[in-house]
């Protein structure tokens, strides 16, 4: 609008100035030539104010500028629950049996949360009998082989459910299904127990245990 304005403003001049003398042709062209140098300045002029203008708008915006992403959670996985296997109760007997397939093990079915264990020789005649209990007390056995299979090991767990302590018993077999030895232990253990640090030995004609004699040496006066 500006330029528009000061062109015809020009113009008007040019065109006053040349009906006061029309004669005058020199002056005519020298005044046209100074129009168009300072029509030349003012485009210029406003060309540079034009890209001024557009290095102002320009910087007006922040390069670099961070820009804030909402970080989206992933949702919660629900953790599974974990699954109990239930100890299935069977109405028939478990057997285990020697190389030469005669009975060595017989376990019987759970009646009132008990079970028992018979062990066999290669006779047929029960050598050594355990139980397994699930009450409010409970009492599991571990059995390990001989490779003949016959027992070599066996771990009694017993906990007795309302005390701070639990016992372990372990009892070694010979390839017979015959007992040879026991060790008891208390745990936690809270001092040493040398009675526990000795096995008990079996009595083959009594069938029973028989405890070790710890003598202590009383010190001198």
């Amino acid at each position: 609008m500006k330029l528009s304005l000061i062109i015809s403003l020009l113009i008007f001049i040019v065109v006053l100035s040349c009906s006061e003398k029309s004669n005058d042709n020199e002056k005519l062209i020298s005044k046209l030539d100074s129009i168009a140098k300072e029509l030349e300045s003012i485009k210029k002029i406003s060309r540079a104010e034009t890209v001024f203008i557009e290095k102002k708008e320009t910087v007006a915006v922040k390069k670099n500028t961070p820009l804030f992403v909402k970080q989206v959670k992933p949702p919660k996985r629900a953790t599974p629950k974990p699954v109990v296997k239930q100890i299935k109760e069977t109405n028939d007997p478990i057997f285990h049996y020697f190389t030469n397939k005669k009975v060595s093990v017989k376990i019987t079915p759970w009646k009132d949360g008990k079970r028992n264990i018979y062990l066999y020789n290669q006779e047929g005649e029960i050598t050594y009998e355990m139980e397994e209990i699930r009450h409010s007390y409970s009492q599991s056995v571990k059995l390990s082989f001989h490779k003949n299979g016959a027992v070599s090991k066996a771990e009694i767990h017993l906990n007795p459910g309302a005390s701070m302590y639990w016992y372990e018993t372990t009892i070694s077999f010979n390839e017979d299904n015959l007992p040879i030895e026991k060790y008891d232990k208390t745990l936690p253990q809270q001092s040493i127990n040398l009675e526990e640090s000795f096995p008990s030995m079996w009595d083959k004609e009594n069938r029973k245990w028989i405890k070790p004699k710890v003598n202590t040496i009383r010190p001198m006066e």
